[in-house]
């Protein structure tokens, strides 16, 4: 899966986990996380799809959006300049990412919580 190759990507990057430590999540943020407890990321498959090419070898395509979580706009902004460098330096086989300029800074529900959101494109063979 994908998934786990984004998420290893990002925790095993020492500027990533410098800024949020273990604090990566699949989709959302647990309702019990606190901020005392650092600051966090999620990932999602946003949309897909998946072709054969003529050397019958599996071609997929994802966008995944990348959420940052920090009880400060501007910690959002450092995570999320960690997160591109981190996945603009990656060197996986068979992994070509695209960054996308899809951005979106939000406030969460609750107003303890900033949020920016990047959206990345996958393409990858399987």
């Amino acid at each position: 899966m994908i998934e786990t190759t984004i998420r290893a990507l990002l925790a095993t990057n020492s500027g990533v986990s410098a800024l949020v430590g273990a604090n990566i999540f699949p989709v959302v943020l647990p309702r019990s996380f606190d901020f005392t407890q650092g600051d966090a990321l999620t990932y999602a498959v946003v949309s897909g799809e998946e072709d054969v090419t003529l050397d019958s070898k599996q071609w997929s395509e994802k966008r995944i959006q990348i959420d940052a979580w920090s009880s400060t706009w501007l910690n959002t902004k450092n995570i999320q300049i960690a997160v591109k460098a981190a996945l603009d330096g990656a060197s996986v086989t068979g992994l070509l990412l695209a960054y996308q300029t899809i951005t979106l800074d939000t406030k969460d529900e609750a107003g303890d919580a900033f949020r920016s959101m990047v959206e990345y494109q996958v393409c990858f063979t399987q």
